[in-house]
């Protein structure tokens, strides 16, 4: 049974991710978001940057459940999934406002990749990266032999790069990846 009252409730529609936040925290980042609309409109001398609200199923979610709050959610959005599981990527939607300088995104990252990011952290001491170019104390230099692998795709151009009339996507720079 849907209860708006019951945020755990993963079927409830006013709360499609499960998560146990408030009607009140809720209504707070709504009128935080409003308020600050509000200041950069009254005051267009502050910079502004892009804004992004990435949301999780909460902890503890079977990968099935969460694939499944995402899919809600993107039919909700009106918007596609993206689906890099099987490249040991993410499964996730996202929804551009404002030519893509703002976005909303729900990001399930499955058990497998999170494990195998966990192991890969572990070394994180153990590694030491120095560049060329930057001075280091350290007395044997070692140059990573690779570039970053980016294996998730922009969500204001799908990742083709372009935009929908044909432009580079300003997001991306047109490389399909943030």
């Amino acid at each position: 049974m849907t209860n708006p009252t019951n945020p755990t409730n993963p079927t409830d529609p006013t709360n499609p991710t499960g998560r146990a936040a408030s009607p009140s925290a809720r209504g707070k980042i709504i009128d935080g978001l409003r308020a600050l609309a509000d200041l950069l409109e009254a005051d267009p001398a502050l910079p502004v940057g892009d804004v992004d609200m990435t949301v999780f199923p909460p902890s503890g979610t079977s990968d099935a459940a969460a694939a499944a709050m995402v899919d809600r959610i993107a039919e909700r959005l009106g918007v596609t999934v993206s689906d890099d599981r099987p490249w040991g990527g993410h499964y996730d939607a996202c929804k551009s406002f404002g030519d893509g300088w703002v976005t909303y995104s729900i990001v399930h990252i499955p058990t497998r990749a999170a494990a195998e990011h966990r192991a890969r952290a572990s070394y994180h001491d153990n590694i030491i990266v120095t560049h060329q170019d930057t001075p280091t104390d350290h007395d044997n230099q070692r140059t990573a032999l690779a570039p970053p692998v980016h294996r998730w795709r922009c969500c204001h151009c799908g990742g083709t790069g372009v935009t929908s009339d044909g432009d580079t996507c300003p997001r991306c720079d047109g490389f399909g990846h943030s």
